[in-house]
């Protein structure tokens, strides 16, 4: 039983009081943050009902349930943490993955450890539920680039937020978590770039997609999107010495992200 071998059985019956502390605190701050963000008020409403929704999910649910490969996850995580380096493919069976999440999550875990603020596994599952409530902000400002509509995008928001598999996926230790937030921003920066055309906006967005290639190869999909978006621009830029300058360093960053996965 993954719970019972990392000791965690305890920690998990003082979850529920924690998780009900936790969501007291989460509340203003989120609230506050989100504000400063300029956010909708509704669309916060939306945010931070999701946020007590996840955390009370996290209440209950240990890193294995729901999570077919949790076990393979950790011993990534853990052999990084032990070692100090990426584990041969051979270790796990997904060990071949390209290593962003699980070297972030060593950090976590290995801070978990030395700070007991934390079971460290129980600090994985709060990283996945702060990177999960970052896509969510995230969502309602890509919704927000394709309509006014404050109830569309409370919706859009809504459906993203409360859809099974996002709920789920808030408080798994697995790369997904990582891999949908960059792809999320990643086709984000690429749409604001696409529409306002300010160089910032390309680097962000090849930057975020090179991430997300160095956390799960699906993420390749991006560079593609990107890459054609750059082909359907270049027609239209006026000055187009100076798009080629942006658009190949660009390129070289999806480059080089793309040789470190293959490596």
């Amino acid at each position: 039983d993954l719970v019972r071998s990392r000791g965690l059985g305890d920690v998990y019956k003082r979850q529920r009081v924690l998780g009900a502390a936790y969501r007291v605190l989460l509340t203003p701050i989120l609230a506050l943050v989100l504000y400063r963000m300029r956010v909708e008020r509704g669309t916060i409403a939306v945010i931070l009902g999701a946020a007590w929704l996840y955390v009370g999910y996290l209440g209950y649910t240990d890193p294995g349930e729901r999570n077919y490969d949790g076990p393979a996850q950790l011993e990534y995580v853990e052999f990084i943490v032990q070692h100090r380096r990426l584990p041969p493919a051979a270790y796990c069976f997904i060990c071949h993955h390209p290593p962003l999440y699980y070297s972030l999550c060593a950090l976590v875990y290995t801070a978990c450890l030395k700070t007991r603020i934390a079971a460290p596994v129980l600090g994985l599952q709060c990283f996945s539920l702060v990177l999960a409530i970052v896509q969510l902000v995230v969502t309602a400002r890509l919704a927000g680039r394709f309509t006014a509509d404050r109830k569309l995008v409370r919706l859009a928001t809504a459906l993203v937020a409360f859809w099974p598999y996002s709920v789920m996926s808030s408080v798994r230790v697995h790369n997904d978590v990582l891999a949908s937030l960059l792809m999320v921003g990643a086709f984000y920066y690429a749409v604001v770039w696409y529409q306002e055309q300010r160089p910032r906006h390309l680097y962000l967005a090849a930057v975020t997609t090179a991430l997300g290639v160095l956390t799960k190869t699906s993420a390749t999909a991006l560079v593609a999107l990107l890459l054609a978006l750059l082909v359907v621009r270049y027609f239209r830029a006026p000055r187009r010495v100076s798009y080629l300058a942006r658009g190949a360093a660009a390129t070289l960053i999806l480059a080089a992200s793309l040789g470190m996965n293959a490596a």
